[in-house]
């Protein structure tokens, strides 16, 4: 008896580890469904996931290549010399000053009295224009210490580019009646054989040896040249004997060329190279000259490139100052020129000034912090340029408010108006140099897909009719201004601005010319 209930017991033990053995191969089948299950579920989920992304890049691709299609067939039926589809000039000044406005320049005497007299849409290019003219011209011995902790002279190169028949015209005009009394003076010089003393305004066709001559003569005082034709520019570099483009590399950061000119012991050695320019042309013009060569070798980054806007129905008009307010700006000009750059003595001849020191600290604060938010922008954007070229535009920025802080007076710490001008002008232009360096010469996809995306959305985009006020206006705006209207509120300058569409500056100017007589 007792042996069979060990025989029953045995055999109920091998029938439960039977069937739980069973079970477990039961359970084993059911998860490794599921697991075939899931997986078919992952692996149809990847193959949906990535049909979607490339339908996605697909769909991209073809957005992209539309616009691509748009901006071709845009470029064909626009006028374009440089064969190359890009926002027009016009658009593109616009774009920027949306996002951009252009600081108060009334503090900066006649900084404010030639923009306010220059057509619209020309006041960033002629700002530009000035600063190069007057910092090689009348601050030529001027010093002041950057970021990087060098001394630097208000050296500038300057482009502007504009279409044909838009005006370029405009800032030789400019610069014909503002330094009149130098071109005429220079002209005297250099018709005097073996010629000895400070010429100031060469012409951009002089030879290498004879540049190296005028340099040796000026003994670090600039030489400012203005061209109107970017051809006879790009001719000049091109000839064999004429200037090179190591010249320009070389002027903005005042470094040394090396002459031996066959036994002229007037011109045989190294002199550092002090020289300032405007360039106008045409977009293809500037292609043609800043190629991709020069970008590569960096001349491009040391010029400000500057942009106006393609004519409109009315022909730009220029408004200088004549008769007694040009001549004290001519006696201005003279007398910064005899401080700052050099005089003549009767006996010795022209002299260099000495070297004078100026503290832009407060300039060099808010160009810090502007370097700070570029980097913090490029890695938002990806613009590679945007982080290559932010201290190296801070300094063309610098540059130029050397020669604001000097118009505006050579302000102290007290005068702060002034020196707010200053420094909100010198980032506005570093912003200014920025967008347009990349505009042109950025080779990131997300710039150039934006730059695709412009051209599409601005290819409409019509360049309006600009009209000056009337005389008859501004003496009937005169009389009310300072009155009130019929709600009581005073009428100012921002409120007569607006209604005539014109800036607050230009309308300053125009009541000036009004109270002047000169209208």
């Amino acid at each position: 008896m007792l042996k069979l209930g060990s025989a029953c017991l045995i055999l109920g033990v091998a029938g439960i580890s039977l069937y739980k053995y069973k079970k477990k191969i039961d359970i084993d089948e059911e998860i490794r469904k599921d697991k075939a299950v899931t997986q078919n579920k992952i692996d149809f989920d990847n193959v949906h996931t990535e049909n979607n992304r490339q339908k996605k890049n697909t769909r991209g691709e073809i957005k992209k290549d539309v616009l691509l299609r748009q901006t071709r067939e845009y470029s064909s039926n626009c006028q374009t010399e440089s064969g190359v589809s890009q926002l027009s000039l016009h658009s593109w000044i616009e774009k920027f000053h949306s996002e951009y406005v252009m600081p108060d320049y009334s503090t900066i005497p006649i900084l404010a009295d030639v923009l306010a007299a220059s057509p619209d849409g020309y006041q960033d290019a002629m700002m530009l224009h000035l600063l190069s003219a007057f910092g090689g011209i009348c601050f030529s011995k001027v010093r002041a210490e950057f970021l990087d902790k060098k001394f630097h002279s208000p050296s500038l190169l300057t482009i502007i580019e504009g279409a044909s028949g838009s005006g370029k015209g405009n800032f030789n005009t400019v610069y014909k009646v503002l330094f009149h009394r130098i071109l005429e003076s220079d002209r005297n010089k250099l018709k005097l054989e073996g010629c000895k003393q400070i010429i100031q305004t060469a012409g951009i066709n002089v030879s290498a040896s004879k540049f190296m001559d005028i340099l040796a003569f000026n003994q670090g005082v600039h030489i400012y040249a203005m061209e109107t034709e970017l051809v006879k520019v790009y001719e000049a570099f091109s000839r064999k004997g004429g200037l090179e483009f190591s010249y320009l590399r070389n002027a903005f950061d005042n470094d040394e060329v090396y002459q031996n000119n066959n036994g002229r012991s007037s011109t045989r050695g190294s002199f550092p190279v002090y020289f300032n320019c405007t360039f106008t042309g045409t977009p293809n013009a500037v292609d043609s000259l800043i190629n991709e060569k020069e970008v590569e070798g960096g001349t491009a980054r040391r010029f400000c490139f500057s942009v106006i806007p393609e004519l409109s129905a009315d022909s730009p008009t220029l408004d200088l100052p004549k008769g007694a307010a040009l001549e004290n700006i001519r006696d201005q000009i003279d007398e910064w020129r005899r401080t700052y750059s050099f005089y003549h003595d009767p006996v010795n001849g022209d002299i260099p000034c000495g070297e004078y020191a100026v503290n832009l600290d407060y300039v060099n604060r808010a160009l810090k912090k502007w370097t700070d938010q570029q980097y913090e922008q490029y890695l938002e954007d990806h613009i590679a340029e945007r982080n290559g070229m932010r201290n190296g535009i801070a300094c063309i920025a610098f540059h130029c408010a050397i020669v604001l802080h000097m118009l505006a007076g050579n302000p102290d710490a007290d005068q702060r108006r002034k020196r707010k001008a200053v420094e909100n002008l010198s980032v506005y232009i570093a912003n200014y140099c920025m967008e347009r360096y990349i505009t042109k010469f950025s080779k990131s996809d997300s710039n150039v897909l934006q730059a695709i995306t412009d051209v599409a959305v601005g290819r409409q985009s019509p360049v309006p009719a600009r009209r000056e006020p009337t005389k008859e206006e501004i003496e009937w705006w005169h009389s009310r201004r300072g009155t009130k209207d019929e709600k009581g509120k005073v009428i100012g300058l921002g409120t007569i601005a607006k209604k005539l569409g014109i800036s607050k500056d230009k309308l300053s100017y125009l009541f000036r010319k009004y109270e002047n007589n000169q209208l």
